[in-house]
């Protein structure tokens, strides 16, 4: 059966004034993250400003994605979804060592988006929608890269069901200020795309 890969690159992460910094932020949230993660092979940081984790489904890839996006805030973060078997045996303590279909698509789809500013791509999908899913990934990057640090905890909040008035005391905003965002940047729409996009992952892996 096929896998889910997903590899992360922080952009420009070797111009950044405190990378120390970055990679402990990073440490920490992908640690967080595994806690409760369903993940087959956890996320790894590979190479420094890379990291990345094999999964069974695509439940939990955006909202993986948006923790990601916040904690790291401003550093901006391309995501690649590689869909297709693994040729090796899986490690469960770390994602490295691994090789297969899935490892090459998501390595593919990290270098299609460098240098375009879209922060989502997915390659592997066994779809005749697989064009349309591609660029509707592309046109909510475009969306979100323009985000601040407390739009993109909103949305996190969004993606785990949480409700505005508990979102406006985390945040230590109005309810107003809370809703006046969701509509401003049409979250609820992107996740409702987000959430079509990855049943269509999850029909690939059959």
């Amino acid at each position: 059966m096929k896998k889910i890969v997903i590899i992360g690159d922080l952009v420009a992460s070797r111009k950044l004034a405190d990378r120390n910094f970055v990679q402990k932020n990073l440490r920490d949230v992908l640690k967080k993250i595994n806690k409760t993660a369903d993940s087959l092979s956890p996320y790894t940081i590979t190479l420094g400003d890379e990291f990345q984790a094999v999964l069974q489904d695509s439940s939990t890839i955006f909202t993986d994605a948006a923790a990601i996006m916040f904690a790291l805030h401003p550093v901006k973060v391309r995501f690649s979804f590689g869909i297709g078997t693994i040729a090796t045996s899986i490690n469960t303590k770390l994602a490295i060592g691994m090789d297969g279909e899935a490892f090459h698509n998501a390595r593919k789809g990290i270098e299609e988006i460098k240098g375009t500013g879209y922060c989502f791509n997915v390659t592997g999908i066994t779809s005749e929608n697989s064009n349309m899913i591609r660029k509707s990934l592309f046109l909510i990057s475009n969306l979100i890269s323009h985000w601040n640090k407390n739009q993109l905890r909103i949305f996190f909040e969004l993606c785990m069901d949480n409700k505005v008035k508990n979102i406006s005391k985390l945040l230590h905003i109005s309810e107003q200020a809370v809703y006046k965002s969701i509509k401003k940047e049409e979250m609820h729409l992107v996740r409702e795309i987000t959430e079509e996009i990855s049943a269509f992952i999850n029909k690939s892996l059959k």
